[in-house]
């Protein structure tokens, strides 16, 4: 599973500290996930990018949480973890940049 070209937008807009792009393409990735699974955190994470008080920092964790997700999803492909470990463990990040 590679990276998107919105993903690999949003890491180099992070990477230049530019805050604005990487609001854009962060978007942009939230629309490219479709799946009903994930539409609560996709709605949430929406809402957090359009507000205009989020800081780089902020901007961070949710790509580090995103990141992080679709790595876990990568390593637990093979029905290994339960779909119930894997909601425990996005809650536990999820928790952390709020």
């Amino acid at each position: 599973m590679a990276l998107t070209n919105n993903q690999m937008e949003m890491i180099k807009y992070i990477s230049k500290n530019d805050l604005s792009m990487a609001k854009k393409a962060a978007l942009a990735c939230l629309v490219e996930d479709n799946s009903k699974k994930n539409a609560s955190e996709v709605s949430y994470y929406t809402r957090i990018l359009q507000s205009s008080s989020l800081s780089m920092v902020q901007l961070r964790l949710i790509l580090l949480v995103l990141l992080t997700w679709k790595i876990f999803l990568r390593i637990t492909r093979k029905d290994t973890i339960s779909h119930q470990e894997k909601a425990n463990y996005l809650s536990r990040c999820l928790k952390c940049i709020k």
